[in-house]
């Protein structure tokens, strides 16, 4: 037998800590630790993902990670990061079809959507009907040359 006497000595059980102020409980299984304005993922003990507040990318790694690998469900991510179940969806969509790339924000003007009222359209075409040139076009509307040029080649 692996004890002496009759009675086997009980050993003390060690709880763990609670979590400090900086910890959000993603499940029983994984946490988020917040210092200052660094972030690490936790999963049964072990660091698995790092990374600074002001870089959205690696956040949203971090949630697509914490999903795709089974860790998390999208429910208990959104909540821990205060997200939407559909923001989380949307990561792991643009993880899936392009990478890390396809995390970033976007930025610039929506594919299709016009730059310029129709309005100011209006009046470059009736300034360039005039025979005004594209600098001179500019200089009124206050804008560069080469807007008001790409403006007319997209109108051809």
């Amino acid at each position: 037998m692996w004890y002496k006497g009759s009675m086997a000595e009980q050993l003390p059980l060690s709880l763990p800590e609670s979590p400090g102020s900086g910890t959000i409980i993603i499940n029983a299984q994984c946490t988020l630790r917040i210092e200052g304005e660094h972030r690490v993922v936790v999963v049964s003990g072990f660091p698995v993902h790092h990374y600074s507040d002001r870089d959205a990318v690696a956040e949203a790694y971090a949630m697509v990670f914490l999903v795709d690998s089974g860790f998390a469900t999208q429910v208990e991510v959104a909540r821990a990061f205060r997200r939407t179940e559909r923001t989380i969806r949307r990561h792991q969509q643009r993880y899936a079809e392009g990478g890390m790339a396809s995390l970033a924000i976007r930025s610039g003007w929506r594919p299709g959507r016009r730059r310029l009222p129709t309005k100011r359209i209006r009046l470059i075409e009736r300034l360039k009907a005039q025979g005004l040139s594209n600098r001179e076009i500019a200089r009124r509307m206050g804008v560069t040359e080469n807007a008001i040029r790409k403006q007319v080649w997209k109108g051809t």
